[in-house]
């Protein structure tokens, strides 16, 4: 009697519990979303400085037609993740960003590319929103079908910069590769290869489609990607590779956060070790390191000749360090007797020999070095 009863009412009472708590907690586990909440605070960052296309709704909370597009919103923002970032901002809230862009009905839909808005005024299914964001991709992938466009066009571009090959089955490239290429631009030059392109394909002997690779020279080995085939994957693997953090986006005609300008010095100058590394991080050092001021003016005089030599190409500062410090770098390059060395500063320090002292050797090694065709090593 009583003790069912209150065993029953106790049950219920906890079924209730358990009701009140899911209820509770049912919003926090389908809240997560891949669309962007912009404010007056992030604009700018978020989307005027991004290096890709951003997809950005302007939108009220009460309006009917908003509400109907969310779902799709929803769907393009996770689709594109990675690829094209998808945001929106509450027009009724962010008075400023709606009369910036002249908002005047909801939802508004605004494509901003290197920070210049352009409307949106076709279809508001996920298929067709996709199609508009990814067609804005430019292409900075080079098409890599034969060695001699892998030569010629792909490893004569940015010689100092590592390649990225991605080889592929599909007959286009696809906007995530394109977002790729535009988001890591600078760091990495980027080719693709058809399956069918059989010299490249087996010049690195690729067995499965797709499939990634970075090379750092033509004599190093390729870092093979081994991850999953998506955005996340593929971010997180390039930018392990780059001596910095994973980029972030910046629009081409935007102000881009303030860094070092590289600077290549006309002439050769006579300077401290300890300002090597300072001097070398951001541009390639062919560093004289003498051990002794005996006949310093002839030692340097090939290094000064092969300034002049190089002063078009802007790639090089030519430096001597001062004999009396020459120990320590003899110790930290393995060098025996006097030496000029290629080095190249930063979190991946790397140098390499340079094999004579006389010019025309000198001169040939250093145009290697600028095609990428020396290899280097690690400290």
């Amino acid at each position: 009697g009583i003790n069912a009863e209150y065993g029953g009412l106790g049950f219920t009472m906890y079924k209730t519990r358990l009701s009140l708590l899911f209820l509770i907690l049912l919003p926090l586990v389908f809240s997560a979303s891949d669309v962007v909440v912009l404010t007056q605070s992030n604009f700018d960052k978020e989307v005027l400085n991004s290096k890709l296309p951003y997809f950005v709704e302007f939108y009220a909370p009460w309006c009917g037609h908003c509400k109907s597009l969310a779902p799709a919103w929803e769907q393009v923002a996770t689709q594109l993740k990675g690829v094209v970032p998808i945001g929106k901002v509450d027009a009724t809230q962010e008075t400023q960003l709606a009369s910036k862009y002249g908002i005047r009905g909801y939802p508004t839909l605004k494509l901003f590319k290197n920070g210049k808005p352009e409307d949106y005024n076709g279809a508001r299914d996920a298929r067709s929103l996709v199609l508009f964001a990814t067609n804005a991709l430019p292409s900075h992938v080079i098409l890599v079908d034969n060695l001699r466009t892998f030569e010629e066009n792909f490893w004569a571009k940015e010689p100092l910069l590592p390649r990225v090959i991605l080889f592929s089955s599909k007959k286009s490239t696809s906007p995530l590769f394109k977002s790729l290429a535009l988001r890591f631009k600078g760091q990495f030059v980027f080719g693709e290869a058809r399956e069918a392109s059989k010299e490249v394909v087996e010049k690195f002997d690729i067995k499965s489609f797709p499939s990634l690779i970075v090379l750092r020279s033509k004599q190093e080995d390729p870092i093979v990607y081994e991850g999953e085939n998506n955005a996340a994957g593929y971010i997180k693997f390039l930018s392990g590779l780059v001596d910095e953090k994973s980029p972030e986006p910046e629009a081409e005609n935007s102000v881009p956060p303030k860094k070092k300008k590289v600077q290549v010095r006309s002439g050769v100058s006579v300077i401290d070790v300890t300002k090597l590394d300072e001097l070398c991080s951001d541009s390639i050092c062919v560093v004289g390191i003498f051990a002794d001021s005996t006949d310093l003016a002839e030692k340097v005089s090939l290094l000064e000749s092969l300034s002049t030599a190089f002063a078009k190409d802007q790639k090089f500062n030519f430096v001597s360090v001062i004999p009396s410090q020459s120990e320590e770098l003899r110790k930290k390059f393995d060098l025996v007797g006097d030496s000029v060395v290629v080095y190249k500063g930063g979190k991946r320090s790397k140098f390499a020999i340079v094999p004579s002292f006389e010019f025309k050797d000198a001169f040939g090694f250093l145009e290697r070095v600028l095609t990428g065709d020396v290899q280097f090593r690690r400290e």
